[in-house]
């Protein structure tokens, strides 16, 4: 079992505002390995053994995420409206992995998948202007590369590419 933490920034600039958005998230991770990298007998040694067998691995994570949008156009007859609207909700998800250990190294590719609950909703007065933007599922695909230490640790980066689904009203 594995615990670690994550801090995420993905953000959108476009030309047109309507496509334009920041997702800020902190995660805590928490993993199961199904079979142990080392034997206890292996801290004796000067370095931990690894060798280049190929591992599964799944775990859980949760966090906070924080959903901002900008939002620019006409208002009225000869105004105009720029606005920033945010809020935080939590996010949960699931990610899996296939890694193998190349001497010290580890490499890995790894899907994932979260539902966040961030989002926000303006009302103004009822049945006048109300919209609003939620998260719904987001998709993940990154690839691992990791350093192992003595001892076990490892210090590890990923990058990759998402996929999200965002609903507006």
């Amino acid at each position: 079992v594995y615990l670690g933490a994550d801090f995420s920034r993905t953000s959108r600039d476009s030309t047109d505002l309507t496509y334009s958005y920041i997702d800020s998230r902190a995660m805590i991770r928490a993993g199961l390995v199904q079979k142990p990298a080392y034997n206890d007998a292996d801290f004796k040694k000067p370095e931990v053994p690894l060798n280049s067998q190929g591992r599964f691995y799944v775990g859980i994570q949760t966090g906070v995420t924080n959903l901002g949008t900008k939002l620019e156009g006409s208002r009225g007859a000869a105004g105009t409206l720029q606005a920033d609207f945010a809020n935080e909700g939590w996010s949960n998800g699931l990610f899996a992995g296939y890694g193998v250990y190349v001497g010290d190294w580890f490499l890995a590719l790894e899907a994932d998948v979260s539902k966040a609950s961030g989002g926000w909703n303006h009302e103004h007065v009822p049945d006048e202007r109300i919209f609003s933007v939620s998260r719904g599922y987001e998709y993940g695909l990154s690839g691992v590369i990791g350093r192992s230490f003595k001892g076990g640790t490892m210090l590890f980066g990923k990058a990759g590419v998402v996929a999200a689904e965002f609903n507006t009203d």
